[in-house]
């Protein structure tokens, strides 16, 4: 297995960010797999997690997950790699 940078796309959602309201985000995860397609599917796994049991499951919203962009990683990276925060967006 190896290490893959995974960038997902979240949308259908309606949350108070600041003063506005966000409809979607963008994150970023990185996992270990055997594959890309592997890969994606893990890192949609852990943000659903996310957001259904984790650290965001207080804002009652299930987003649309999609994946934009995916790409393998070193070992060194992959090991160590932090797992930054959520990029909001909204219409405007």
């Amino acid at each position: 297995m190896v290490y893959f940078r995974v960038l997902l796309e979240g949308s259908e959602i309606d949350i108070p960010v600041g003063s506005e309201r966000a409809v979607g985000f963008f994150v970023t995860r990185v996992v270990r797999a055997g594959s890309i397609a592997d890969a994606g599917a893990k890192a949609m796994r852990v943000v659903a997690a996310e957001w259904s049991i984790g650290r965001l499951h207080h804002l009652n919203a299930s987003p649309s997950l999609s994946v934009s962009e995916v790409s393998r990683v070193g070992l060194i990276t992959g090991a160590f790699a932090r797992q930054p925060g959520y990029v909001f967006h909204s219409n405007a």
